[in-house]
């Protein structure tokens, strides 16, 4: 039977950078090696087993419905175990998809040295609204305590940065760093060509983020991975989820994903005292030539209403009140969740008197405008535990049908 074969090559290392690197054999297409390049500074340790290639190509596996064998390393027994479940939950999901596959690897007993102590983690930083959430609430939560737990963050370059596109990754990274250095924490970098394979990447971000945090067992006692959804937000399997994500783990470096407690509108309230965050939030993966946000696109507008509907400065990456016309514009008929975004926000803006405000009175017409949408109630959407009346008309236009919404929405897309 064909498989995919995986082949790790010999750890290579040249000052503060480490290379690791597999050949890949038996893929019908993508690249003929996956690598890793870290600028860890700091660290003089770095030994993983075969994780950070077995899971980024674990659903090309399933895809395919082709056995992963990896030679020239081992992985934990645990690992396997929870790859086993967790493929069958995929499986079972969208058996259409994906189907469970065999995993050939020879398996290890011995745990690597942690140097940094058991309780350490390292947790996957992009500098977006999720993963300043999870690096916030966490050193607050560790502080409280009294724990010196935790903590480095991690930024990649080929997840949301592609390759190409160095001088972006370059600030983007600095602004990261002034971000990890205001709390007193390092931060590294890892470059990586993992999105050259050819994976659906919304299913199978959690297990290729697992794999590149498996990178640091020698160094830290467990990864952690800010999530997106919250679990309200959830209603069926996603490419992080807090109930399968525990299955990517080894026995000595645990996968935790955090933040799924939190819907996004309230992960903003994390900034309102941590200038360092908000000034250098970056939420727009658009192309723009620049390191930041476009300040125009459905994310960082709606991420603009959400900071203002807690009354949070827009300032630095962020700056830039949001008008009438940009809010009303905002495509909510592309993205279900969106739409939820944009009603929790109005509720906010209602509790904090702000409902008049120009962005405010746009998204509440945005929504009245995307009202007609299959699954919602024919006089508009039904907000948990609080009334949100658009029935009635909120400005001059609001008396035209909205036939034409989905067409509108296109334009903005």
């Amino acid at each position: 039977m064909e498989s995919i074969q995986i082949h790790v090559q010999p750890v290579q290392q040249s000052g503060s950078i480490w290379r690791l690197s597999a050949s890949l054999h038996g893929l019908d297409e993508g690249p003929s090696e996956l690598f890793y390049e870290i600028d860890a500074p700091g660290i003089d340790r770095l030994e993983p087993d075969g994780a950070p290639f077995l899971l980024p190509l674990l659903f090309e596996g399933m895809r395919l419905g082709r056995p992963l064998v990896l030679k020239d390393a081992a992985v934990c027994p645990m690992l396997v175990e929870g790859l086993q479940r967790f493929q069958l939950a995929w499986e079972i999901a969208r058996p259409e998809q994906y189907r469970a596959v065999e995993i050939d690897a020879a398996l290890h007993s011995s745990s690597p040295v942690v140097s940094a102590g058991h309780d350490t983690r390292i947790s996957c930083f992009s500098g977006g609204l999720d993963s300043a959430y999870t690096l916030g609430t966490w050193l607050r939560r560790e502080r409280r305590k009294g724990a010196n737990q935790l903590l480095a963050a991690v930024m990649v370059q080929g997840y949301d940065i592609p390759l190409s596109r160095n001088r972006e990754a370059k600030i983007a990274l600095g602004q990261a760093h002034r971000v990890a250095g205001s709390v007193g924490i390092p931060l590294y970098s890892v470059r990586t060509n993992t999105r050259f394979l050819p994976l659906d990447w919304m299913d199978a971000h959690g297990s290729g983020v697992a794999g590149m945090l498996h990178l640091f067992q020698g160094a830290f006692g467990g990864g952690l991975m800010p999530g997106g959804l919250s679990f309200a937000e959830m209603n069926s399997i996603c490419g992080t989820h807090p109930a399968l994500d525990p299955w990517l783990s080894s026995r000595h470096f645990p996968i935790t994903t955090d933040g799924h407690e939190a819907p996004r509108g309230y992960k903003t309230t994390i900034l309102k005292d941590w200038p360092e965050a908000r000034q250098n939030l970056r939420v727009c993966t658009h192309d723009t030539g620049i390191a930041g946000n476009c300040g125009i696109c459905r994310k960082c507008v709606l991420t603009k209403c959400m900071m203002a509907s807690h009354r949070i400065p827009l300032e630095g990456t962020m700056a830039g009140d949001v008008t009438y016309d940009q809010a009303v514009r905002i495509p909510l008929g592309s993205v279900f969740l969106d739409k939820q975004l944009a009603r929790d926000t109005l509720i906010q803006a209602r509790a904090e008197g702000l409902e008049n405000e120009p962005w405010a009175r746009g998204l509440r017409r945005a929504l009245w405008r995307h009202r007609w949408v299959p699954g919602w109630n024919r006089r508009g959407p039904v907000v948990r535990g609080v009334g949100l009346d658009l029935t009635e008309p909120v400005d001059d236009e609001s008396n035209q049908a909205p036939d034409d919404a989905h067409d509108s929405a296109s334009k903005y897309r």
